[in-house]
């Protein structure tokens, strides 16, 4: 069996069936749903002096089938409303961060 990686799933999904990004990081689609779960939801608020919001989004989903991280990245403005990225792979590091008190 040949199975599509991460990437060419989102991709097939995106093209063929003609599931769209938000749909995809809003866990609206069943056949997305069944191979991916979110790891990671960030909501970064952010607003400008005039209470305009600029916002970054993140989410990371961890592919069920290969154990591949994707991320995707996004904004939401008070105007524009969300705005998401093409997803990319990711890998999961760990640092070490040394203070002195």
């Amino acid at each position: 069996m040949n199975t599509l990686n991460s990437l060419q799933f989102i991709e097939n999904l995106r093209s063929e069936q003609g599931v769209c990004i938000y749909d995809l990081v809003n866990e609206y689609s069943e056949d997305f749903n069944n191979r991916f779960k979110v790891v990671v939801a960030e909501y970064n608020e952010m607003y400008d002096s005039y209470g305009n919001e600029q916002s970054t989004l993140k989410r990371i989903f961890e592919d069920k089938l290969t154990g591949d991280f994707v991320l995707f990245e996004g904004t939401k403005c008070s105007y524009a409303g969300e705005e998401w990225e093409s997803p990319r792979l990711v890998t999961q590091k760990t640092k070490t961060i040394t203070v002195w008190e």
